[in-house]
């Protein structure tokens, strides 16, 4: 998350994988700390746009450049799996962060990795 509204996810994750095309805003959600049938945060995405250098899935893969997407939730996640995880609007140089992902297979299963710090900001 890089705004309580606002994700970064790879581009991959906003196309249906048979089609090649956007998956339909009105069937994607964001869905973080679920376990089990149980989630801290469930909201509706209003935007998503792909980076322009996503070319789109090729066989059983995707080309790693430009597989980047910005995502818009119809309301702000202050708080992911009922720990006190901030979401920072702005984080500065030398700053601590935190990247929080799912992956395939595991959709119910949300890696925390371990923070790293800001080394530029753009």
């Amino acid at each position: 998350m890089i705004q309580p509204d606002t994700l970064l996810t790879a581009a991959h994750c906003i196309f249906d994988h048979a089609t090649n095309q956007p998956i339909p805003l009105g069937e994607m959600r964001f869905v973080a700390g679920s376990r089990k049938g149980y989630h801290t945060a469930n909201r509706r995405v209003v935007f998503a746009k792909a980076h322009p250098d996503w070319s789109g899935y090729h066989g059983d893969g995707v080309q790693v450049s430009g597989d980047i997407a910005v995502v818009k939730l119809e309301s702000p996640v202050t708080r992911i799996e009922g720990r006190s995880h901030g979401v920072e609007m702005s984080p500065d140089k030398g700053d601590d962060v935190v990247l929080l992902s799912f992956g395939r297979d595991r959709e119910d299963a949300l890696s925390i990795q371990e923070p790293c710090q800001i080394v530029e900001r753009f």
